[in-house]
């Protein structure tokens, strides 16, 4: 049975301390007396919110053998720049992912704040921090950010000292008070959208051309750049109910210049879309095209079942076709086509807001834009289209009226 109240053990063993939270159940704090290296003064170190007594006992033990043996060093005394690199060297997400949050990091937080002890870092850092970026930006950024980029700067920030408070180094998360971009201010509208007769302009001049079916599908599913770049022929339902259907199940992304395929992680389920019936003939017919290529290719083209995959134009006498294409060069190829067709200037993703924009103009519900889109809940198709959402709520309002008169 764990004590009531707090025990201590031997001089050096350090001690445990039952605490109560404010919703009735009790956590262990665990402190340790150790020597500090450079000064050679006797400090405590605390291990907060430890669940059970037992792990607090073999935290204790684990902590005063290391004292004991002299490798003992405090975590909570390193730089905040230490402790994020640790963090992000341990931390399971997808690859992609976790290089956008090396990139904040390096950018963004360890040039303004990195050198303050984890210890020592408090709500007024992160709040300057913020208001800084807002300002000024970092030095070797691009000027001051934007508001949805400093949450993601605060995001990133938050996570990993919400683990140092998981693993007993704080007490608790500074970032969860610090004064941070409104969730309504980071997703104010911070992209272009082409019109339905703009879009169908480019589509015309597209036609008959390599990439018209990849241009094609993205205009008509609202789909990520990566997600379409990582779909298969085996992901395709041509015959499926009423429609066929896409499911999405893996991305093509960039890092440090190379290609990386990854599958959706294991706390998200495997998207599946619907497309129409001009979309599905368009994928059919480009299907036969690409298997009259493959032919003609022979060794040169490998088969990894990939729709959109990279072609035999310009192969080099070294390359091989039939993998994934690069997804940066086909944004700059969006780009020129764009740019031939004279339509506003609108990046490829931007292509995805397109999609959502014309959906929700023309009375599809958010619920069903967020499914599609792959958002986690309807908050955040509204936060990012409502700039869409005025002229619905006039439509509603004729449509219902009239329905009463």
């Amino acid at each position: 049975m764990p004590p009531k109240k707090k025990t201590k053990a031997a001089n050096g063993d350090g001690s445990i301390v039952p605490r109560k939270l404010k919703d009735g159940t009790t956590v262990y704090d665990v402190w340790i007396s150790y020597k500090d290296r450079e000064t050679g003064q006797t400090k405590r170190k605390p291990f907060y919110g430890i669940k059970t007594y037992e792990e607090a006992q073999k935290k204790r033990r684990e902590a005063t053998a290391a004292v004991d043996a002299r490798t003992f060093v405090n975590p909570s005394e390193q730089p905040l720049s230490d402790y994020l690199t640790a963090f992000l060297d341990t931390h399971r997400v997808k690859a992609q992912t976790l290089a956008g949050y090396r990139k904040w990091v390096t950018l963004h937080i360890n040039p303004h704040i990195g050198h303050i002890k984890l210890s020592k870092l408090t709500t007024r850092h992160l709040s300057d921090l913020y208001r800084k970026l807002e300002r000024e930006g970092s030095p070797k950024g691009k000027g001051p950010l934007k508001p949805s980029s400093v949450l993601h700067v605060h995001n990133t920030v938050s996570r990993a000292l919400k683990q140092a408070v998981t693993d007993g180094l704080l007490a608790s998360n500074p970032a969860t008070t610090a004064i941070r971009p409104s969730a309504a201010e980071a997703a104010a509208p911070e992209f272009a959208v082409l019109t339905a007769a703009e879009v169908s302009r480019f589509l015309n001049q597209e036609k008959g051309k390599r990439e018209y079916a990849i241009w094609h599908f993205f205009f008509t599913t609202g789909v990520r750049r990566g997600e379409a770049l990582g779909l298969r022929w085996s992901d395709i339902d041509f015959e499926a109910g009423t429609a066929g259907t896409a499911v999405i199940r893996q991305t093509v992304g960039v890092i440090r210049g190379k290609i990386v395929r990854e599958t959706l992680p294991k706390s998200n389920k495997p998207r599946v879309i619907d497309l129409d019936a001009k979309t599905r003939e368009v994928l059919k017919a480009y299907r036969k095209a690409q298997a009259v290529e493959r032919l003609a290719l022979g060794d040169r083209w490998v088969d990894e079942d990939l729709v959109f995959a990279r072609d035999g134009f310009r192969l080099g006498p070294n390359q091989k076709a039939g993998g994934p294409r690069h997804p940066d060069r086909l944004a700059r190829l969006f780009d020129r086509r764009l740019a031939k067709a004279k339509v506003p200037d609108v990046r490829l993703h931007d292509v995805r807001h397109t999609w959502a924009t014309l959906a929700l103009k023309n009375g599809v519900p958010v619920k069903v834009v967020q499914e599609r889109l792959g958002h986690a809940n309807p908050t955040i198709t509204f936060n990012i289209y409502t700039h869409a959402l005025p002229g619905m709520q006039h439509a509603a309002a004729e449509q219902v009226a009239s329905l009463i008169a």
